[in-house]
């Protein structure tokens, strides 16, 4: 989760944990960590002016590393897209701050995105916006990208393709964005924040929709 907001200038990441034996209804059991502010000095990020970090991830590396996976608002730097931010988090220090990893190539910086691991592939996969125009903000493009290793992404295949000038609405009006899916079976199954006939813009979407990627490894 973060602390902050656009207006204060940014957001700090942190994170929220309860242990397994845990009452998750006892606000006692539940830590609360230290916050991360974003630092223009850390090795790879983006040039000039940004908007820093939101919206992570946490995933297990394959090195065992708790990773917190975050969307990266890079739209005012140089490059203005295409990078992700990975924080570190101490499990056996709850309360802790995270603390900066890397940052890596990841297409889908620019607006939330859903990771999760694959035992059968051994992969990483992901459902993210992938920006293909000069609109950083582009979200009617949702693609299946994937990772062995978190670092090196590749992209599967585009499931939801509005960018190809055949619907009457511009990438300003049609939205489908923060995927949030789960593996079943041999499928994918995935809600989307869909804007879409006549929202009054990308972002404010005006309804919900299910969908399945059939034989997604295939």
């Amino acid at each position: 989760m973060e602390y902050g907001s656009w207006e204060s200038g940014g957001h700090q990441a942190g994170h929220i944990s309860i242990a397994v034996d845990g009452d998750p209804m006892n606000p006692k059991d539940w830590t609360v960590s230290g916050f991360l502010p974003y630092n223009p000095d850390w090795a790879g990020t983006v040039i000039g002016d940004c908007e820093k970090y939101l919206e992570g991830n946490i995933v297990l590396s394959p090195e065992g590393r708790l990773i917190n996976f975050l969307r990266y608002q890079t739209r005012k730097g140089t490059p203005s897209h295409g990078k992700a931010i990975l924080l570190e988090i101490d499990p056996k220090s709850p309360a802790s701050a995270p603390r900066f990893h890397k940052v890596v190539d990841f297409a889908g910086n620019m607006s939330k995105f859903h990771i999760l691991w694959d035992a059968e592939t051994r992969l990483y996969w992901a459902l993210c916006s992938r920006i293909v125009t000069d609109m950083l903000e582009q979200r009617n493009l949702l693609s299946l990208v994937r990772s062995p290793d978190l670092l090196h992404w590749s992209l599967h295949r585009d499931i939801i393709n509005f960018n190809d000038n055949s619907w009457f609405e511009t990438e300003q009006y049609v939205g489908f964005q923060y995927p949030s899916w789960l593996f079943d079976g041999e499928d994918i199954i995935f809600l989307s924040r869909t804007a879409l006939n006549n929202a009054i813009r990308y972002h404010d979407s005006n309804m919900i929709t299910f969908h399945r990627i059939k034989n997604f490894r295939r």
